[in-house]
């Protein structure tokens, strides 16, 4: 889930349990930064890095790690 000051909130279905493994929450903060760092606006920066974590881990499959998650995409 993500959620703004305001209110607003998203709730992303696309993430698995495999996320649950030390160091993926790192690799969600380098996406989400490197969306702020081109410009992208915070709220819509968290949902869509929060979106490409879900999928790269998915692509993924199980067993991942957290370098894994950088090479999947």
């Amino acid at each position: 889930m993500v959620a703004a000051p305001d209110g607003w909130a998203v709730v992303h279905e696309n993430a698995t349990a495999d996320l649950a493994t030390g160091g993926t929450g790192d690799v969600l903060l380098e996406f989400i930064t490197g969306l702020l760092a081109q410009g992208m606006a915070p709220f819509v920066a968290g949902c869509a890095g929060a979106w490409l974590h879900g999928a790269a881990a998915s692509e993924f499959g199980s067993g991942l790690v957290a370098e894994d998650l950088i090479n999947a995409w």
